[in-house]
């Protein structure tokens, strides 16, 4: 129809200027990385089909962060998800960029060495099918193993759709804006400097212990058995 990419709602990151800003190895001594930026913006559309972009920046301050990040995994499902990985490159502190190695969901960082940046940009399309098709559900967290200066999730979603959230360790409230044009709501939740887990063996997982922000479509637990059934049962012996 000639319309703008819908993701333009959102808004461009300025990269240089994240770059410019971002703390160092000298501001998180204990680090053996920094995660500069984790945004995602995901769309859901009328009929429950989604697609998310996320953009990462990253530090990586000594070997230790280099060997962590080097290979960058995405983890999606190939059943039901489309990925897309639209850059991925290594950032020197002068600017220059070095094309990372791509296969499939995996990129490796070629050049990096002690204050570089990694950045990595993807896409994961939904299509989920069957009783199904017409839901999205989601988690994000917002804390990690390692110092994050600015971790954002933003979602459009049409008004008429129906959805809950909750929050694990947090108590954020989102930022909201009318699209009265397609009849949607942009929604986008923000935490800024918040510092790294300390790992401690046999801990919990950051499942359970993480920042967490968990959203879904689907009505609920009951809705979920009859889905179960209906694939079972003709399965069943």
């Amino acid at each position: 129809q000639g319309k703008k990419s819908i993701f333009s709602v959102f808004g461009a990151s300025n990269i240089d200027s994240i770059l410019l800003m971002a703390p160092s190895a000298k501001d998180h001594p204990e680090a053996s990385a920094i995660i500069i930026s984790d945004k995602v913006n995901r769309v859901i559309y009328e009929h429950g089909a989604s697609e998310a972009i996320t953009e990462s920046i990253i530090r990586v301050c000594n070997e230790k962060g280099i060997d962590f990040f080097k290979e960058y995994r995405i983890g999606y499902n190939g059943n039901s998800q489309d990925l897309i990985i639209e850059k991925a490159v290594t950032i020197k502190p002068d600017g220059k960029e070095i094309r990372a190695d791509i296969s499939r969901n995996m990129a490796v960082f070629k050049g990096l060495e002690p204050n570089d940046f990694i950045y990595i940009k993807h896409r994961i399309r939904n299509y989920n099918t069957g009783k199904l098709a017409r839901h999205v559900w989601d988690e994000y967290y917002f804390n990690r193993f390692f110092p994050l200066t600015h971790a954002e999730y933003a979602m459009i979603i049409p008004n008429e759709t129906q959805f809950t959230t909750s929050q694990q360790g947090m108590d954020l409230s989102p930022i909201s804006i009318e699209l009265k044009d397609i009849n949607s709501t942009l929604y986008s939740w923000t935490i800024n400097n918040e510092p790294g887990i300390v790992y401690e063996a046999d801990m919990p997982s950051l499942n359970e212990i993480g920042k967490v922000l968990r959203f879904t479509t689907i009505p609920n637990w009951t809705y979920l058995i009859e889905w179960y059934a209906e694939l079972a049962q003709s399965k069943a012996q």
